[in-house]
């Protein structure tokens, strides 16, 4: 406001100055103190009638609406959607590719608990190998959806960047990276892998 009042008034002794007849027919006994005083009160008051209370102001910066999200047609709720879709930009992982998984680990159901009890929530995450990971990711509950997919998603990015193959990475999430190994030597793809990537594909037709 300072900076503002300090711009007003130099302008008003520019013009002043410039033209020979004070803006506001300052006299030349008027003290520096009355001028800044009127000047601020004229120019406040022109504000005030050029400007409606309450109406829009013009400022020259043009409105960007935010672009539409657009959600998979599956059992998950549009804010679970949103965890999913941030997290896979993290790692660079096609979002669907993890609805997919979701849908073959677990059939979207956050509460199961597969392999005898040993692989927990929508992405049956196992404790024992990975619990460490959910702890320092900050997502310790396997059994909390939106941990769980946080951790599963963090698990692929890593399988997926050690081997740059979203096939191998999906073969190693699902039966370990030996398995994937052995199937890449020969030139295979696991049936889950193909799968998933299948199913990923057909998420997109029904968006």
């Amino acid at each position: 406001m300072c900076n503002i009042k300090n711009l007003i008034v130099a302008a008003a002794y520019t013009i002043c100055a410039v033209t020979g007849a004070g803006v506001l027919d300052v006299k030349a006994e008027t003290s520096k103190s009355t001028i800044e005083e009127v000047v601020i009160e004229e120019i406040s008051a022109v504000v005030v009638d050029e400007v409606a209370v309450g109406s829009p102001i013009d400022i020259g910066v043009e409105t960007i609406e935010a672009p539409e999200v657009t959600y998979f047609d599956v059992p998950i709720e549009e804010e679970l959607q949103d965890h999913i879709f941030a997290e896979c930009e993290k790692r660079g992982i096609d979002p669907a590719i993890i609805i997919a998984m979701i849908g073959r680990e677990s059939r979207y159901r956050a509460d199961i608990k597969g392999d005898h009890g040993r692989s927990y929530g929508l992405m049956q995450i196992q404790p024992k190998w990975h619990q460490k990971r959910a702890n320092e990711l900050g997502a310790p509950d396997l059994m909390d959806p939106f941990d769980n997919v946080t951790v599963g998603i963090d698990l692929l990015g890593d399988l997926l960047e050690s081997s740059g193959s979203i096939e191998w990475a999906l073969m190693a999430y699902n039966g370990g990276a030996a398995y994937a190994n052995r199937k890449t030597s020969r030139g295979e793809v696991s049936d889950y892998a193909k799968a998933i990537l299948n199913n990923a594909e057909q998420l997109y037709e029904g968006v």
